[in-house]
Parts: C-alpha cells; sequence; structure tokens
C-alpha cells in the first residue's frame, strides 16, 4: 500500500495550521471586542450577552484545540521533513490502534470517514491511512518520514 505525501502534508499539516492562524485572528477579535464592552459605558449588561460571548470563546478554544492535535502529534514537522527524508523500517506489527477522526492524524476526508489508524513497530507508534489486511504478528517493510511518522508504504517483508 502506498500513501500521497501531499495528502499527508495538506491534512495534518497545512489545513491545521491554517485554522489555528484563523482562530487566533478570531481569539484576538474577540478579546479585543469584550475589553471594549465591558470598558464601554453601558450601565445594563445583560446575561444573555455575557452568555452569548463565553459560548463564543469555547467554540474558539474547541476550535483551537482540535487543530493543535495533529499538529502535537507529528504533523507540525510535514513543514520541514519531505518525502525524500523517508527511511525503511522492517519489523512486527506488535499492535494496531485506530486514531479518532476529530483531532486525530488524518488522511483525506473521503478514505475512511477521515481519520486514521496505527500500527506499533518494535514499541513505536506509526500513523497512515489504513493497514488493510495486516495483523498484529505479521511482518511487513514500511517507508516511513522519521519525525512525524507518518508511513508513505507498506508492504509485507519478503523473508
Amino acid at each position: 500500500m502506498q500513501f500521497d505525501y501531499e495528502i499527508y502534508r495538506l491534512d495534518n499539516c497545512v489545513y491545521p495550521v491554517f485554522f489555528l492562524m484563523f482562530s487566533i485572528i478570531a481569539l484576538t477579535v474577540f478579546i479585543v471586542g469584550y475589553v471594549r464592552y465591558f470598558r464601554s459605558e453601558v450601565s445594563h449588561r445583560s446575561y444573555v450577552e455575557i452568555a452569548k460571548m463565553i459560548i463564543g470563546l469555547a467554540v474558539i478554544l474547541f476550535l483551537m484545540m482540535v487543530q493543535i492535535i495533529p499538529l502535537s502529534r507529528g504533523g507540525i514537522y510535514l513543514l520541514f521533513e519531505k518525502e525524500n527524508d523517508a527511511i525503511e523500517i522492517t519489523g512486527e506489527i506488535e499492535n494496531t490502534f485506530e486514531i479518532p477522526s476529530v483531532g486525530g492524524m488524518k488522511y483525506n476526508v473521503k478514505q475512511n470517514h477521515g481519520s486514521g489508524e496505527g500500527i506499533v513497530i518494535e514499541g513505536t507508534k506509526y500513523y497512515l491511512m489504513t493497514y488493510g489486511d495486516f495483523r498484529e504478528g505479521d511482518i511487513v517493510t514500511i517507508k516511513v518520514l522519521p519525525k512525524s511518522k507518518l508511513v508513505l508504504e507498506l508492504s509485507s517483508a519478503g523473508y
């Protein structure tokens, strides 16, 4: 199985960075508006208006958190890591796991409902779209980006 580097880069680095910047701008606008609202000479402050502000702040912070998770799982390395940096590793799949679609590593929303999956080889987690027919105990060769741990190619080891 082969996975496209560009899709990894877009879904796990470019889009999260873009939306994180957008969220930071929205948070800045929110804080400026909040400070101006409470510094103004309005004698009557409605609880409904304050509740709307708190809900808006919570939504902005949630959006920021959702974008930070894939970046912190290795997506930020894709700013510097290129496809040519990939290394090959051969080993036994010790464990497989599913990555949640909200805040997880992604590989094209059309594939696998946007969520990713992962494998553990020699105690290290590697992220990919799907591990297909491979199961725990299979000996595989992977082509992986060393810092972000994103798998570009997964194949059976030919012993």
